[in-house]
């Protein structure tokens, strides 16, 4: 996806800076301490006293933040009794696993 720096200047102000850009040709990361962008040696960053000559060129956001999905229940048939404490032991641990998926997501809105 691609969006302007003004329109990613909005996206930081708003706490929702991705995490990965690229702008000409270079990968830079975000860096939440000082809300700025800078290259993998720690340099070049984005927003400095230039910024305001770019504020209409693009940057490409890499590797969006996407939801985890769930996991569903297993179901089995069975005629002894085995599979289906297998099926429930499986389901509970899909539970418990649903509920961190659910914490992990909400980190990642903030």
């Amino acid at each position: 996806m691609k969006i302007t720096i003004y329109e990613l200047l909005g996206l930081v102000k708003d706490g929702k800076a991705p995490r990965v850009i690229n702008f000409l040709g270079d990968t830079k990361y975000y860096d939440e301490d000082t809300k700025n962008y800078y290259n993998v040696q720690g340099n070049s960053e984005l927003f400095n006293s230039y910024v305001g000559d770019y504020l209409n060129d693009e940057v490409e956001i890499i590797g969006e933040d996407k939801k985890i999905e769930k996991l569903f229940n297993c179901e089995m048939k069975s005629k002894n009794g085995e599979i289906t404490i297998l099926v429930a032991n499986i389901n509970d641990l899909k539970d418990k696993i649903n509920e961190i998926i659910d914490k992990l997501n909400k980190m990642g809105d903030k």
